[in-house]
């Protein structure tokens, strides 16, 4: 599914593969989240992963939608008492009353042992479907006031997002977290493994 293509429009394509993917694979779980990968006909595991294939966790979350909206949303200091890969986030430009651009550096300490830190310049769109669920995009971008820094390597996601379902009338949420993204490894052999691990230990943040 195409995630990048941003619309208000409840029925455009990407909304509702986003909302109710059909061509998932899951293939594990990890502390209560259950991991999927998108269903590729005919492809070996191997070139599955070298794709940068979309990635999702799905789990349920003890707070209602819009709470999880605002803390999703924060990139304020309050965001490291649960999410250990950001050092720091901002916004560099706001667009509209649903888009605006974001910087986030990530800590380089939950990454494999001589990977150099990544950054991430986003283009982030939301928006509130009539049911309360909270749908937030995000795809990489480039812009002028936030050009590469010395000591980071930029990383490329193709696309990501957070859907926020509310559930037993709103007292919970059900929130998947999704993302494809190239972290730019200079070494081919690394892509496997290493790429696999690190995405999924930034989805693990969704509880």
């Amino acid at each position: 599914p195409d995630w990048t293509i941003l619309s208000s429009s409840h029925n455009d394509p990407m909304a509702s593969d986003v909302i109710a993917p059909s061509a998932w694979t899951i293939f594990g779980c990890t502390n209560g989240l259950r991991l999927f990968t998108e269903a590729k006909d005919g492809g070996s595991r191997g070139k599955y992963w070298d794709d940068h294939p979309a990635i999702m966790a799905v789990g349920v979350v003890d707070a209602n939608s819009e709470d999880i909206f605002q803390t999703l949303m924060s990139l304020g200091q309050s965001r490291s008492e649960w999410d250990f890969c950001l050092r720091e986030g901002r916004v560099v430009e706001h667009l509209d009353g649903h888009s605006d651009i974001i910087h986030k550096k990530l800590r380089g300490d939950w990454l494999p042992w001589g990977m150099r830190k990544r950054d991430l310049l986003l283009r982030r769109y939301w928006r509130r479907e009539d049911d309360g669920t909270y749908v937030i995009l995000y795809h990489s971008v480039f812009h002028n006031r936030c050009s590469p820094e010395k000591g980071y390597i930029r990383a490329c996601l193709k696309s990501g997002g957070y859907v926020i379902s509310p559930v037993s009338q709103g007292r919970q949420s059900v929130v998947k977290h999704m993302l494809a993204i190239d972290w730019k490894f200079w070494k081919s052999y690394l892509l496997t493994s290493s790429a696999k691990y690190i995405t999924i230990r930034m989805l693990g943040r969704v509880a």
